[in-house]
């Protein structure tokens, strides 16, 4: 993992991740500093919002009700 900012523990900060294939899902690791920072272990669910760019939330239900609502579908044109 590649860092470019000198202190991990501050956001923001990038860092190289390698797409790992795992049955039929494709996995990508998240950084542990970013996990700490976010108070999450693994098995905690997460929102993901795609909107062109991805987007990972603690999971929140009542985000994700303001979300649904708020979001304009795209569908790629034909």
């Amino acid at each position: 993992m590649e860092q470019k900012t000198e202190n991990p523990n501050e956001l923001p900060f990038v860092a190289h991740r390698t797409l790992v294939a795992n049955g039929g899902s494709i996995v990508v690791t998240i950084p542990p500093e970013w996990l700490k920072q976010n108070d999450l272990k693994a098995g905690d669910r997460v929102i993901l919002v795609a909107n062109g760019h991805l987007t990972v939330l603690k999971d929140n239900p009542e985000f994700i009700s303001r979300m649904k609502e708020s979001l304009t579908v795209i569908t790629p044109s034909q």
